[in-house]
């Protein structure tokens, strides 16, 4: 049996997500025209230098270091975690300030 059919069709939605734009894309571009050129700008090299981190750190085998020591790894998600929640909240009380100061 033939699987060229299947593998277009991954091969298309694999192109459609590489083309789309994604949520850092969306971050600088907003950035930039909220704020400023030079603040949109490093946003895109804080952004660049992260992936960059995150891939290194792949390479060299953070996910060893991760599945040998499971408490660390827990404390990264825990504290992942809270940050998140922290950045919700932290969004969330600006939408209600910004509603309260149009009203």
């Amino acid at each position: 049996m033939s699987y060229a059919l299947t593998l277009a069709g991954i091969s298309l939605a694999n192109l459609v997500a590489i083309i789309s734009p994604g949520p850092a894309f969306l971050l600088v571009t907003r950035t930039a025209a909220s704020r400023s050129r030079a603040v949109g700008l490093a946003t895109a090299v804080g952004i660049a230098s992260a992936t960059t981190l995150w891939a290194a750190a792949a390479t060299f085998g953070v996910d060893l270091f991760m599945t040998r020591f499971a408490t660390v790894y827990g404390i990264v998600q825990l504290v992942g975690g809270v940050y998140l929640i922290w950045l919700g909240l932290m969004a969330w009380r600006a939408a209600r300030a910004a509603r309260t100061a149009a009203a």
